[in-house]
Protein backbone atom coordinates (compact mmCIF):
# COMPACT_ATOMS: atom_id res chain seq x y z
CA UNK A 1 0.00 0.00 0.00
CA UNK A 2 3.06 2.52 0.57
CA UNK A 3 4.21 1.89 -2.91
CA UNK A 4 1.13 3.14 -4.41
CA UNK A 5 1.20 5.67 -2.06
CA UNK A 6 4.20 7.09 -3.73
CA UNK A 7 3.64 6.11 -7.24
CA UNK A 8 -0.16 7.47 -7.18
CA UNK A 9 0.69 11.25 -7.42
CA UNK A 10 2.75 10.61 -10.49
CA UNK A 11 0.10 8.08 -11.87
CA UNK A 12 -1.99 11.32 -11.45
CA UNK A 13 0.26 13.63 -13.22
CA UNK A 14 0.59 11.49 -16.46
CA UNK A 15 -3.24 10.93 -16.52
CA UNK A 16 -3.92 14.97 -16.45
CA UNK A 17 -0.81 15.17 -19.24
CA UNK A 18 -2.96 12.49 -21.53
CA UNK A 19 -6.30 13.78 -21.33
CA UNK A 20 -7.53 17.51 -21.98
CA UNK A 21 -10.33 19.27 -21.13
CA UNK A 22 -11.47 18.62 -25.13
CA UNK A 23 -10.22 15.27 -25.19
CA UNK A 24 -12.45 12.82 -27.07
CA UNK A 25 -11.99 9.41 -25.84
CA UNK A 26 -13.97 7.97 -28.91
CA UNK A 27 -11.97 10.07 -31.57
CA UNK A 28 -10.55 8.17 -34.47
CA UNK A 29 -6.67 8.05 -34.52
CA UNK A 30 -5.78 10.43 -37.28
CA UNK A 31 -1.75 10.63 -37.92
CA UNK A 32 -0.93 14.33 -39.35
CA UNK A 33 1.96 14.66 -41.18
CA UNK A 34 2.71 18.37 -39.53
CA UNK A 35 6.62 18.44 -40.43
CA UNK A 36 6.39 21.32 -43.37
CA UNK A 37 6.47 24.98 -43.73
CA UNK A 38 2.77 26.58 -42.67
CA UNK A 39 1.89 29.60 -44.50
CA UNK A 40 -0.93 32.03 -43.31
CA UNK A 41 -3.77 31.90 -45.66
CA UNK A 42 -4.15 35.75 -45.21
CA UNK A 43 -0.73 36.63 -45.33
CA UNK A 44 1.69 34.26 -47.42
CA UNK A 45 5.28 35.28 -45.92
CA UNK A 46 4.16 34.97 -42.18
CA UNK A 47 5.01 31.05 -42.01
CA UNK A 48 5.35 28.62 -39.34
CA UNK A 49 8.22 25.76 -39.68
CA UNK A 50 6.76 22.48 -37.92
CA UNK A 51 9.82 19.40 -37.30
CA UNK A 52 9.11 16.60 -35.13
CA UNK A 53 10.87 13.30 -34.80
CA UNK A 54 7.25 11.65 -33.82
CA UNK A 55 6.68 10.82 -37.37
CA UNK A 56 3.61 8.48 -38.34
CA UNK A 57 1.92 8.34 -35.08
CA UNK A 58 -1.16 10.07 -33.63
CA UNK A 59 1.02 11.76 -30.63
CA UNK A 60 3.64 13.53 -30.18
CA UNK A 61 6.12 16.66 -29.79
CA UNK A 62 7.41 19.36 -32.20
CA UNK A 63 9.75 22.16 -32.74
CA UNK A 64 10.40 24.97 -34.87
CA UNK A 65 10.26 28.83 -35.77
CA UNK A 66 7.78 30.78 -36.68
CA UNK A 67 8.63 33.77 -39.54
CA UNK A 68 7.20 36.93 -40.13
CA UNK A 69 7.34 38.97 -43.34
CA UNK A 70 9.83 41.38 -42.44
CA UNK A 71 12.45 39.82 -41.09
CA UNK A 72 13.41 42.24 -38.80
CA UNK A 73 10.76 42.21 -36.47
CA UNK A 74 11.03 38.59 -35.47
CA UNK A 75 11.57 34.89 -36.26
CA UNK A 76 10.82 33.09 -32.88
CA UNK A 77 11.15 29.49 -31.70
CA UNK A 78 8.01 27.44 -30.95
CA UNK A 79 6.97 24.16 -29.36
CA UNK A 80 3.90 22.42 -29.23
CA UNK A 81 2.37 19.30 -29.21
CA UNK A 82 -0.48 17.21 -31.54
CA UNK A 83 -2.83 14.69 -30.25
CA UNK A 84 -4.93 13.49 -33.86
CA UNK A 85 -6.35 16.58 -35.10
CA UNK A 86 -6.06 18.68 -31.99
CA UNK A 87 -2.91 20.97 -32.02
CA UNK A 88 -1.33 23.74 -29.69
CA UNK A 89 2.14 24.91 -29.46
CA UNK A 90 3.95 28.42 -28.22
CA UNK A 91 5.97 30.55 -29.84
CA UNK A 92 8.32 32.53 -27.89
CA UNK A 93 8.36 36.02 -29.06
CA UNK A 94 10.07 39.27 -28.15
CA UNK A 95 6.99 40.90 -26.33
CA UNK A 96 6.60 37.21 -24.63
CA UNK A 97 4.77 33.91 -25.09
CA UNK A 98 1.51 33.58 -27.28
CA UNK A 99 -0.16 30.33 -26.91
CA UNK A 100 -1.65 29.05 -30.37
CA UNK A 101 -4.19 25.97 -30.11
CA UNK A 102 -6.49 24.46 -32.91
CA UNK A 103 -7.54 21.79 -35.19
CA UNK A 104 -6.15 19.86 -37.99
CA UNK A 105 -8.40 19.62 -40.37
CA UNK A 106 -7.00 17.77 -43.19
CA UNK A 107 -3.17 17.27 -44.71
CA UNK A 108 -3.26 20.60 -46.05
CA UNK A 109 -4.72 22.99 -43.00
CA UNK A 110 -4.58 24.43 -39.72
CA UNK A 111 -7.31 26.30 -37.85
CA UNK A 112 -6.00 27.96 -34.79
CA UNK A 113 -7.18 30.69 -32.18
CA UNK A 114 -4.51 32.66 -30.31
CA UNK A 115 -4.86 36.14 -28.26
CA UNK A 116 -5.32 38.20 -31.33
CA UNK A 117 -8.13 36.05 -33.09
CA UNK A 118 -7.76 33.49 -35.61
CA UNK A 119 -5.75 32.24 -38.15
CA UNK A 120 -5.60 29.71 -40.97
CA UNK A 121 -2.45 27.70 -42.09
CA UNK A 122 -1.93 26.33 -45.33
CA UNK A 123 0.45 23.83 -45.53
CA UNK A 124 3.79 24.61 -47.94
CA UNK A 125 4.08 22.95 -51.53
Amino acid sequence: MKKLKRIFPFILIFISLSCSENSNLTEAPYVPQIENIWHDKQNKEHTFSFSTSDENVNHGLFIGFEQYPDSNIFSSELYGVFTNRSIEFNVRRFEGEVKFKGTIQNDTTIELTYRSGKIILIKGQ
